[in-house]
Formats: structure tokens, sequence, C-alpha cells
């Protein structure tokens, strides 16, 4: 598998947010988000490791819930293979994906964050995901400005069913642009659905 870096911080994100976690780390990616975490990592160079050697790193650090991220962790073809491994071992796996490739190949348990694209010109949503989201996985809106925010909600009247159970994460780049009253009012909309609103807390903290 290709790794840029294992390491360990705390979870700066929903819906884990503030807990210890290892993180590993893929290299590549299928978009080029302006405001990505790790679009300076992606540029250095990767290493392959197996399922072996990931694994034995994460025992070295010894945390309990592992992040799988990237890059796009989908693209990793042992990735199934990986989380397996980690639930056998009674570790906690978190994925984050960047929401535009199909979920089907990760079969095994594990919390799924979905990061819905709110910039369409060069991808598209896998919006077929949304239908195999459980109770403790999320979709996450990453924003930046009044029109992306609505472009969030547009998306949420469009394509989120009013009985979701899976959490919807607003995340805005500049926490002064959150637009906390309208985000308030509009929940009001879908009262059954688990809003959330977050701010990455691990960049106020200073941990990677």
């Amino acid at each position: 598998m290709k790794v840029l870096s294992i390491y360990e911080s705390i979870q700066g994100e929903m819906p884990n947010l503030g807990r210890p976690v290892t993180i590993v780390r893929f290299a590549g990616c299928n978009l080029t988000c302006w405001y990505c975490d790790a679009k300076n990592d992606m540029a250095q160079s990767y290493t392959e490791m197996t399922l072996e050697s990931i694994c034995e790193r994460v025992h070295q650090l010894g945390n309990k819930e592992i992040l799988l991220t990237g890059g796009e962790p989908l693209l990793q073809a042992d990735l199934n293979y990986l989380i397996a491994l980690l639930n056998f071992e009674r570790f906690k796996v978190v994925v984050e994906t960047n929401g535009t490739l199909p979920l089907s190949p990760v079969t095994v348990p594990c919390t799924v964050v979905m990061d819905i694209k709110l910039d369409r010109d060069d991808h598209t949503v896998e919006v077929g995901n949304l239908k195999t989201l459980q109770p403790n996985d999320a979709i996450k809106f990453v924003y930046w400005d009044k029109d992306s925010f609505f472009a969030a909600w547009y998306f949420i009247h469009n394509y989120v069913s009013p009985d979701a159970r899976y959490q919807v994460i607003f995340s805005p780049i500049d926490f002064t642009k959150a637009f906390v009253e309208d985000f308030v009012f509009m929940s009001k909309d879908f009262p059954r659905v688990d809003f959330r609103m977050q701010v990455q807390i691990h960049k106020l903290l200073g941990a990677g």
C-alpha cells in the first residue's frame, strides 16, 4: 500500500472529535481540492508498505482508534483487507473518503466520513453511497462562503433523506464565516437528522 506517513495525534474532526488517534495517510488522490489539508504532503514520495508492516507500526503507537485518510484511501486496492485486520485486532477504524468513489469495496465494519465536495467542476459525488451509510457514519461539507454554505443545503434537500441517521457535519474553512444563525435555522427543516457544526481543533491546537 502507498503510505505517506503513519503518526499519532488527536481526532481533529467529528464524529470522534478529540480522541487520541493513529493516522495512516495514504498517497494519491483523484481530486485536487484547493483547501486540502494534505496537498503539500501529496508532493512527497510515498513508501510501499505491506498490510503486516502497517499493522505492526499501528501496534507500536498503541492508540485504539485508527484513521485511514489521504489522499483518497479507496484508491488503495487492499484497503478492505487492512480494515479487516485492524478490526480483528480490535482497533476502531475510521475511513475518510472524498465521496466520489463507490464505497462498495469496503465490506467490513468501520466508521465512514464522506466529504461532499461543493466545487464539482472536475468530479461528481457518488450519491449512491448515501444509502449505505450507517448511524455511526457521517457526511461532511467543507465550505468557505455563503454560496458554498447554501450549496451544501441544496445538496441536503435533494439527496439526504429526512430520516437519515448518519451525522451531517458542516465544517467552515474560516470559522468567522460559519453562518451559525443560518445553520440553526435551516437545520429545523430536517428535525430528525443529526446536524453538527465543527471547527478543526487539531489546527487550533497545532497538532498534525
